[in-house]
């Protein structure tokens, strides 16, 4: 009897599983499969279906579960297809992520070897737990101009940038290439790299030297996006909460006598208005002398200046007709008025406050300074 011959035949077959990553159909498959066959191994591809941007970059867990247990599905059916194989795996971008997912979830999957290219998981996964269900050292494949890892990380929760910057840490093997995202699936990388590590683990060196990824993608990594949409949201949410405690209601004036006559000396609603423009701007304490600035006036839904000078001559002009106007803003209603009433009101801006005179052209009817209504549309 051979017992070398019969050695070989009870020793455990190879094969491999392929798994893709977000927004593409996975052609380099059909390439990098031939190599593998060519070579003895026997190829299963994996399929999660079209992985969107938008999903992958979502912080919330629902879409990467319903991929994550789509992949393992068809891992175990390839595994029961070819139980007496040794099964490694190539993962590439998000097909790490969900490869490293199982591996922490599913106790029961055991991996030969594992090649990661365009990874985006996190340099922390805990590898050394996992060391019985696969065989050390992970080959990490870093291209150092992919951008994709750095953008995961920046943008979302639950990624890392290896596939950029490397792992840095025991139990894996990282090796760096020229190139972007993609740049290592290709026939000839799976036959001078790929290869030989699969079929006993040995780690061909590249020859590429640098490590370091570009200074831009380097500099890009420091501007952590995530963080400054969470502090962009929590300031619009504090924005919005100030309006809703702090911010002017809106109030309707109505200004008419019983002849339909009217002046500001005998008017309460010209009273109370001139109160609440002289109130303290309840947001002093924060913005002090800049109380009346557009963030503070964005917030309360009014300007903080006083009136500094009311004439006294204003309340003798007679207003002829009714007045209606809907405000949050007090001195909007003697705006209002100036509109409604024209050539009645000088309204005089200055950097502390207002003034309110009248109007030097005013008509006099009956000893009276008297203004007709002219615009109807408050």
């Amino acid at each position: 009897m051979d017992h070398g011959t019969e050695s070989q035949n009870n020793k455990p077959k190879k094969s491999v599983i392929l798994v893709h990553g977000i927004g593409t159909r996975a052609e380099w498959y059909i390439e990098v499969k031939k190599v593998l066959e060519n070579n003895g191994f026997e190829v299963f591809l994996t399929n999660y279906d079209w992985f969107s941007v938008i999903k992958f970059l979502l912080p919330i867990a629902y879409f990467r579960n319903i991929a994550a247990e789509e992949l393992f599905k068809q891992i175990r059916i390839a595994k029961h297809s070819a139980r007496n194989s040794e099964f490694s795996v190539i993962a590439h971008s998000f097909g790490t992520y969900l490869i490293s997912k199982i591996l922490y979830e599913e106790f029961d999957l055991s991996i030969d070897r594992i090649i990661f290219a365009g990874s985006v998981v996190k340099s922390s996964i805990p590898l050394e737990k996992y060391t019985h269900r696969f065989t050390p050292k992970l080959l990490n494949e870093v291209c150092t101009k992919d951008i994709w890892p750095v953008l995961a990380e920046n943008i979302t929760t639950g990624y890392g940038h290896v596939g950029t910057f490397g792992f840095k840490r025991p139990l894996v093997e990282d090796r760096y290439f020229p190139g972007g995202h993609s740049a290592v699936l290709n026939a000839a990388h799976c036959q001078d790299y790929w290869v030989p590590f699969l079929n006993d683990g040995t780690i061909k060196q590249s020859d590429h030297t640098e490590i370091k990824p570009p200074i831009w993608i380097r500099v890009f990594n420091f501007i952590k996006i995530k963080y400054l949409l969470s502090f962009a949201a929590l300031i619009v949410i504090a924005f919005i909460l100030a309006r809703s405690i702090i911010g002017a209601d809106s109030q309707t004036v109505s200004f008419a006598a019983g002849d339909g006559n009217w002046t500001l000396g005998d008017n309460n609603y010209a009273r109370t208005i001139n109160q609440q423009i002289n109130e303290t701007c309840p947001l002093k304490s924060v913005f002090g002398k800049m109380c009346d600035s557009a963030l503070a006036r964005l917030i309360t839904k009014r300007t903080w200046k006083p009136i500094g000078y009311f004439d006294s001559k204003l309340k003798e002009i007679q207003f002829i007709g009714s007045f209606y106007h809907s405000f949050t803003d007090p001195i909007t209603v003697y705006r209002a008025i100036d509109r409604a009433y024209p050539n009645c009101l000088n309204i005089i801006e200055t950097p502390n406050h207002y003034e309110l005179k009248p109007a030097k052209d005013i008509s006099i009817e009956n000893g009276r300074p008297t203004c007709n209504k002219e615009n109807i549309d408050e």
